[in-house]
């Protein structure tokens, strides 16, 4: 059972904005022995991908990195400190995206960084976890993320990568004796 232990909600006005959040985010990830997953859903052209070359250029290795949304190929790797698998579900049926996750996670490696887009056409319980499930939304301006985490604490160093853009505050799930 997927504990959801924290939200946080961000507002990007622009693409610079999304890029720079994304290295940031990178840039935390870089600091952990096992970084979560990241699981990202939004309508097509909402950021997931724009937000993946940020993450991957904020990895020390992924500067230089041509990163592309992996539709055609499901999978596109990239040599960065975690390596990152970035798996892209939009053309797979649920049945086939819940049986081929876990093989495409398995075969990038257990220190690999999982991101993966389109997540929503995946059946929940094949999600990875721990995870952070980044969802996107239109706004008036820009987009709106929220970010879930699966399994885990939102772990500091991404909520601090995250400040400069969210609004309003973190806020945590609360639990009644009903």
């Amino acid at each position: 059972m997927t504990i959801v232990l924290s939200i946080m909600n961000a507002h990007f006005p622009d693409e610079a904005a999304l890029l720079a959040c994304g290295q940031a985010v990178g840039c935390a990830l870089a600091g952990m022995a096992r970084p979560p997953a990241l699981l990202l859903s939004g309508e097509l052209g909402a950021g997931k991908t724009t937000f993946t070359r940020g993450v991957v250029h904020g990895l020390p290795g992924g500067e230089l990195a041509q990163v592309a949304s992996p539709s055609f190929t499901l999978m596109n790797c990239y040599p960065t400190r975690p390596p990152v698998a970035h798996i892209d579900c939009y053309r797979l049926e649920p049945a086939a995206a819940a049986a081929v996750i876990p093989d495409l996670v398995e075969e990038a490696g257990p220190d690999a960084l999982a991101v993966i887009e389109w997540i929503e056409r995946v059946p929940r319980p094949a999600w990875p976890e721990p995870a952070l499930h980044v969802q996107w939304e239109e706004a008036a301006r820009g987009r709106s993320v929220t970010v879930t985490a699966l399994g885990c604490p939102l772990p500091l160093s991404i909520a601090s990568a995250l400040a400069p853009w969210v609004s309003p505050s973190p806020r945590c799930p609360t639990t009644t004796n009903d």
